[in-house]
């Protein structure tokens, strides 16, 4: 039996919506409320019918679930209806009928709680599935504890570790580290619980079978709503192809170097003081002196020329090997020519001295030259091939002198259409920046878009190396590139998502709060007024209720775009979710203007639509508050805006309602 006392005692405290619904034959009938439906819709509710309260819609639509419930006696769920707010909060309603003493159906208590929270977050795991499944690099999410919650199918692929295997482990337990560098691993733990993200380039990580692969790993914390981190992600990127093409280069060096190691050259040592501490025999053919004579003496005695030791200093110096050309004199008088190279020599890190490779390369001068021409650019052709698979060449005069088969590819330009040209071809603008760095011989790196034959855009991150001859002087470039299109698309796609609205296109919120920033402090400069209109359709629930939000949907993008229609080219529009829109008016000269700009919109806003063979009806209540009468920030202008808005709504909707500071006395216009 129904005791009021007892559903206050049990329902009053919950934050729920909980309604007791009486059974009366057909009727149904608010027989009692708790607290919380009490304080946003009143008492008056109790001993009403559905059919007398709720708009015959939203009655028809829940009178059906009521029904369900009566004739199976069994609880029912039903969920996205909303009978009293016109906002686009989800909600979850349970009904329980309660039967009396003859088994027969009296009442139906239905308790609705708001589900919006879950929904959202239900959005967000899909979003983050997504990612994860499709995501190329491998990657790895764990909780503070470096518990593993999540890996992603790249994951599996290149470790070799199932998800059920991992899911729930530790992350130093799937033994994906290799023991020497556990120290490394606890460091990015440090940093990643201080809120620092970072990227290794250059290490190793090990499958499951333990063979050990060289990876790239960037990490980052994962912070909630409160900016604190609650798990850290790690993603892996496979450098094996990276690592190869390294070692090849290494052995096309070793196999570089022991052509001149077969060469009869003089070598010999010298302190941080410049003095030979060490010589070979070739010295003595070399400089034509014994070594009793040349040990122990400066090397600028034995070389006779000043500017050799600038380049010595320079070399212990910097630490660096550094190779030129001097012409010598020996005693008799006689020219010679040599080829130097220094090589500093260092110990626990530190410079003690330099090796000296001395090379006479008088009689072959002419042929060294072009020699020395030809093992430059190959080695140098060499690196950059095997550092990237996209190569140009060009000469000092910006002229297109090679490229390689990948690259023609890419742009799909054959090797005879780009020979000769400059690179204006595929890229008109100028970086004047890039232009100095590379003309004073200095490596250029940046992102760089181009357009390929048929027009289209493709995006490169490039390395620009100046050669130089001997003399210092400039002769070529070498651009080294790496396909980055997908990488930018994906970053385009990422930054237009989160600065726009997925269904209409428009500008999202954020974005809002950014530009209207902008657009106050350039009217500030100006003069000028900025003028907010809050825009919400009347009728867009009934519209998804009778019709579904496939409808409402397609309703959204007609009325999107009529708005954009009926705004001005210095104005924007912006969509801040359901049916609620933002106008920001720029350029204004006097609050005249924005009533008649907000009279036009709104007339155009109300009226009848089609969706396919639907016919719809809406209206538009707008709010405005300008600037800087309304406010002098985007928070205040917005909030004022609502205020109008709201003020409207509570008039009948179907109006636009300027901001009044005194909240007396708002011009509206039905």
């Amino acid at each position: 039996m129904y005791q009021r006392e007892l559903f206050d005692f049990y329902f009053d405290q919950m934050n729920e919506l909980v309604f007791l619904v009486e059974v009366a034959g057909e009727h149904l009938i608010y027989k009692d409320v708790n607290k919380t439906v009490k304080e946003l819709f009143g008492p008056e509710i109790i001993d009403q019918s559905l059919q007398s309260v709720l708009p015959p819609h939203v009655y028809a639509y829940l009178y059906q679930y009521y029904m369900e419930a009566i004739s199976t006696k069994k609880p029912l769920t039903y969920t996205d209806i909303n009978v009293f707010s016109m906002n686009e909060a989800s909600f979850e309603t349970i009904l329980t009928p309660l039967l009396d003493d003859k088994k027969h159906v009296s009442y139906v208590l239905a308790v609705t709680k708001d589900i919006s929270e879950r929904k959202e977050k239900e959005e967000d795991y899909l979003v983050m599935e997504a990612f994860m499944e499709n995501a190329v690099d491998a990657i790895l999410i764990v909780d503070q504890h470096a518990r593993i919650l999540r890996v992603s199918q790249s994951f599996e692929e290149m470790f070799g570790w199932k998800q059920g295997e991992v899911i729930n482990n530790d992350w130093f337990s799937i033994l994906i580290i290799p023991p020497h560098l556990e120290e490394e691993s606890e460091r990015i733990i440090r940093e990643m619980k201080k809120g620092e993200a970072g990227t290794i380039v250059d290490t190793t990580r090990l499958t499951k079978e333990g063979k050990e692969i060289p990876v790239s790993i960037s990490y980052s914390p994962i912070m909630n709503k409160q900016q604190e981190a609650v798990a850290y992600s790690l993603i892996y990127r496979d450098i094996t192809h990276v690592k190869e093409l390294e070692f090849a280069l290494e052995e096309s060096k070793e196999r570089y170097k022991s052509l001149f190691a077969n060469h009869q050259s003089a070598v010999f040592m010298v302190d941080l003081n410049g003095i030979i501490r060490k010589a070979n025999k070739a010295c003595e053919r070399i400089f034509r002196e014994s070594l009793e004579d040349i040990m122990n003496q400066p090397y600028m005695n034995l070389l006779r020329r000043e500017n050799g030791c600038g380049q010595l200093n320079k070399c212990m110096l910097q630490d660096e090997k550094i190779s030129h050309e001097l012409s010598f004199t020996h005693k008799n008088g006689e020219v010679v020519y040599l080829y130097v190279t220094n090589v500093p020599v260092t110990i626990k890190g530190e410079v003690i001295g330099a090796y000296l490779i001395v090379q006479d390369v008088t009689k072959e001068k002419k042929a060294e030259q072009s020699l020395k021409r030809t093992l430059k650019d190959l080695e140098n052709m060499k690196y950059a091939l095997d550092e990237s698979a996209i190569v140009t060449v060009t000469n000092e005069a910006g002229q297109i002198t090679y490229i390689n088969e990948m690259f023609s590819a890419v742009s799909q330009y054959i090797k005879e259409e780009l020979i000769g040209q400059t690179h204006e071809i595929l890229n008109p603008q100028h970086d004047e920046s890039l232009l100095e760095t590379i003309q004073s011989g200095r490596v250029w790196k940046g992102e760089i878009q181009n357009q390929a034959k048929d027009g289209s855009l493709y995006w490169v991150y490039t390395t620009i190396v100046p050669l130089s001859n001997i003399n210092g002087e400039i002769t070529e470039y070498i651009a080294i590139h790496t396909d980055i299109t997908e990488r930018k698309m994906l970053e385009h796609q990422l930054f237009f998502e989160a600065f726009h609205d997925h269904l209409t296109g428009l500008p999202n919120r954020a974005s809002l709060e950014k530009n209207l920033k902008e657009a106050i402090r350039k009217a500030k400069r100006l003069n000028k007024l900025v003028a907010v209109m809050f825009l919400d359709c009347d009728h867009f629930k009934e519209i998804n209720d009778m019709h579904g939000h496939d409808i409402g949907d397609q309703f959204l993008v007609k009325y999107t775009n009529e708005i954009k229609q009926q705004i001005r080219n210095s104005d924007s529009v912006y969509r801040l979710g359901g049916d609620e829109f933002i106008i920001v008016l720029e350029n204004v000269q006097h609050q005249e203007e924005v009533e008649s700009i907000s009279k036009r919109i709104h007339h155009k806003l109300q009226g009848h639509w089609y969706v396919g063979d639907i016919r719809l009806f809406t209206t538009t209540t707008i709010g405005i508050a300008v600037y800087p009468d309304h406010g002098t920030t985007p928070d205040q202008l917005i909030r004022n805006a609502d205020a109008a808005l709201y003020k409207g709504k509570r008039n009948g909707k179907n109006s636009y309602t300027i901001y009044d500071v005194q909240k007396h006395t708002d011009a509206s216009s039905e």
